[in-house]
């Protein structure tokens, strides 16, 4: 299962800031890490968030991932048919491939 980004140890923290010609005590070296941790929570995969699917209101088929002789420009990545409502601005309008 995919997790956030690996943190440094403190130590690491320390040995970092020595390469570079700092000290660093580490209540600082604990500050930055929490510093990180703060930073790094929202880009971490969220597995407890269900995924959205919003309410299928006209059937549809499963659908296909078009050949190239159909996509010749890879323009598509999946093509399926969905069948509305009688009415609405795009009542006869049909896709540029259909015949």
């Amino acid at each position: 299962m995919p997790r956030g980004p690996v943190l440094p140890s403190l130590r690491q923290i320390q040995a970092w800031l020595m390469i570079r010609h700092s000290s660093c005590p580490p209540e600082d070296a604990e500050t930055y890490r929490a510093v990180m941790d703060a930073r790094s929570r929202p880009i971490a995969p969220s597995t407890s968030l269900a995924e959205l699917r919003p309410p299928v209101n006209y059937p549809r088929a499963t659908g296909y991932r078009p050949s190239p002789a159909e996509n010749p420009f890879n323009a598509w990545y999946w093509k399926t048919e969905i069948e509305a409502q009688g009415s609405g601005p795009l009542v006869g309008c049909r896709s540029a491939s259909r015949t």
